[in-house]
C-alpha cells in the first residue's frame, strides 16, 4: 500500500471526500483513495469546520437548507464560530430607532432573514449598540463582560429581541440577563420588524487561515482525483501540502478573484436554474491552477471565485490540459439521500483574472 502523501510515514488507507461532506452528498461522487492516512485526513479535515460554518459558504448552506453528517453537532453559525473563525454577522437598520442596527439570522431553506437573539444598549454618548446573545452568555456578568470588551460597560439597557425559534425558556433567560443592567426591561416583538419595508442587510464573515486551507485542500484533492499521472508526492506540490497541513499566509496559494470563470467553460452543459459549485483545473506549460466557484445560483451567489496555485508543472513532456465539473443541487434530496449530482464539463483555455478581492476582515 502507498504511503500518505502528507506525512510519508503511515499507510494511505483513508478515503477522502473531494467536496466536504457538509456541502451535501452528490451522485457520481467518488472518494480520493490511496493518498492519505487516517491521522492526516483527520488533521486537515479540521479546516472544513470553518469553511462550512464561518465563510460565505456557511450562509448559502443555510439558504439552501443543506445539512452535514447526521452524527456531527448542529451549530447555528449566527451565534457560534469555529476553529478561530467568528459567527456570521448580519445587520439591518432598526425598524424605528434611527442610526441603530439590529442583528439578524437567516431562515433555513429560505432566502428570508429575521431578528436574532440580542439586546440593544445605549452608551453615555447616546449611541445605540446591538449585543448578540449566544448560548454561552448565561448570567448577567457574562453580558456585562461583553459590554466591557466593547468599551461600553456603563451603557443603559434599551430593549431586547428574541429569534423566531426562541420560546419561553429563552425569554426568561434574556429577562434575567438584562435585569441587572440599567434601564427599563422592554421586549421588542418581531412583528414591527415584519411590517417594515424590505431592507438590505450587510453580512460580515471573519475567518483565518483555516478557511483558506480548506479551499486549498478541495482544489488539490480535486486535481489529484482527475489527473492520475500525478501521485501527489512530487516536490512541486510540497508547498501546497505544507499550507494545507500547517497553514500560514494564504496569499501565496489562494487568491480571490472578482467575477466568474463560467465564460471559460462550455456553457451548453452548465445548469443555470439551480445552485451549483464549479470546479476546474488549468494545467499549462508553466504551472497548475484550480478555479473554484461555490454556490453559483439562479438568484444570488458570491460574485467572486477562488484561484488556487497548486504548483509548478512537474511533467517532463508538457502539454496543456483542462478539466471542469459542476456539482448541481437538486430542488430537494432524492429518495437515496443525494443532495445533487456531478456533471463533467467541456473546457476551453482558462485565463484567470488577477483582480483580487480579499475576505479576511
Amino acid at each position: 500500500m502507498a504511503l500518505c502523501i502528507y506525512c510519508n510515514k503511515q499507510a494511505a488507507n483513508s478515503g477522502e471526500h473531494v467536496m466536504p461532506a457538509c456541502m451535501g452528498k452528490f451522485r457520481n461522487s467518488e472518494q480520493l483513495h490511496d493518498k492519505l492516512c487516517i491521522d492526516c485526513n483527520n488533521e486537515i479535515g479540521k479546516s472544513d469546520e470553518q469553511f462550512c460554518r464561518c465563510g460565505p459558504e456557511a450562509f448559502f448552506r443555510i439558504i439552501k437548507g443543506i445539512k452535514g453528517r447526521k452524527h456531527h453537532e448542529r451549530v447555528n453559525p449566527f451565534y457560534r464560530g469555529s476553529t478561530g473563525g467568528k459567527p456570521i454577522e448580519i445587520k439591518m437598520q432598526h425598524p424605528y430607532i434611527e442610526n441603530c442596527e439590529i442583528f439578524c439570522e437567516t431562515e433555513e431553506g429560505a432566502e428570508k432573514s429575521y431578528p436574532a437573539r440580542h439586546v440593544i444598549v445605549r452608551d453615555s454618548n447616546g449611541k445605540h449598540h446591538p449585543i448578540l446573545i449566544p448560548n454561552r452568555i448565561r448570567e448577567t456578568r457574562d453580558l456585562q463582560g461583553e459590554l466591557e470588551l466593547k468599551g461600553i460597560a456603563n451603557s443603559e439597557f434599551v430593549e431586547w429581541w428574541l429569534s423566531v425559534g426562541d420560546g419561553e425558556k429563552q425569554r426568561r433567560l434574556i429577562e434575567r440577563l438584562c435585569a441587572g443592567l440599567n434601564g427599563k426591561i422592554k421586549w421588542s416583538e418581531t412583528l414591527p420588524f415584519q411590517k417594515t419595508e424590505k431592507q438590505n442587510g450587510v453580512a460580515t464573515f471573519i475567518v483565518n487561515s483555516n478557511y483558506f486551507q480548506a479551499i486549498a485542500k478541495i482544489a488539490f484533492h480535486y486535481f489529484l482525483k482527475h489527473f492520475n499521472q500525478f501521485t501527489g508526492c512530487e516536490r512541486e506540490f510540497d508547498g501546497i501540502k505544507q499550507f494545507i497541513m500547517n497553514g500560514g499566509n494564504p496569499d501565496r496559494w489562494v487568491q480571490q478573484v472578482k467575477g466568474s470563470f463560467v465564460h471559460s467553460l462550455n456553457s451548453r452543459f452548465i445548469t443555470t436554474d439551480k445552485y451549483c459549485h464549479l470546479l476546474a483545473i488549468n494545467k499549462n506549460y508553466i504551472d497548475i491552477r484550480a478555479m473554484l466557484h461555490f454556490f453559483v445560483g439562479p438568484k444570488i451567489g458570491p460574485h467572486r471565485y477562488y484561484e488556487v496555485f497548486i504548483g509548478k508543472n512537474p511533467e517532463r513532456i508538457i502539454y496543456p490540459q483542462n478539466i471542469g465539473h459542476q456539482f448541481v443541487y437538486f430542488d430537494k434530496p432524492d429518495k437515496e439521500g443525494y443532495s445533487g449530482r456531478i456533471d463533467q464539463l467541456l473546457t476551453t483555455k482558462i485565463m484567470p483574472c488577477k483582480q483580487q478581492l480579499f475576505l479576511i476582515v
